[in-house]
């Protein structure tokens, strides 16, 4: 596979973080360089926690859109975060899409629109430590 020169640096910039913080540099640097707004890392439920709901660990959203997506359960409910799961490859969603239109999530659909957020790509990652997360980046760009 090639990469490009933009490519190759985001990578080796998210490789050589050293701690948390610089990761989450790096992790925004991608996130501008393709065109998103905000990211969020989420952890997805499974070994014992199996029945769990997804947990967001970090993200870039203000923190009342974050109460909104996780109020209720919502989290549990998004066919995104459904179809990022069960995926290994990448997933564009937009809001557009009827199955993102239920009930349960329209107070983060809500939410996220009135930031200006209309699509973005969730991204499946595994840890070294076996857990299983979705990179969620955001905002307002056409399909990759």
């Amino acid at each position: 596979m090639v990469k490009t020169e933009r490519q190759a640096r985001l990578c080796d910039d998210l490789s050589a973080a050293a701690d948390k913080s610089q990761w989450l540099e790096a992790l925004q640097e991608v996130m501008h360089a393709f065109g998103y707004a905000y990211v969020t890392l989420l952890l997805l439920p499974g070994g014992q926690n199996a029945y769990g709901l997804p947990t967001v660990i970090e993200s870039s959203l203000p923190i009342w859109a974050v109460n909104a997506m996780t109020s209720d359960g919502a989290l549990g409910d998004c066919p995104v975060i459904r179809r990022g799961a069960s995926s290994m490859m990448p997933q564009y969603w937009s809001l557009q899409d009827p199955d993102i239109a239920c009930e349960t999530l329209q107070d983060a659909v809500s939410s996220v629109r009135s930031m200006g957020i209309t699509s973005g790509l969730m991204v499946p990652v595994h840890g070294m430590n076996g857990n299983r997360y979705l990179m969620n980046f955001a905002g307002d760009r056409d399909t990759l």
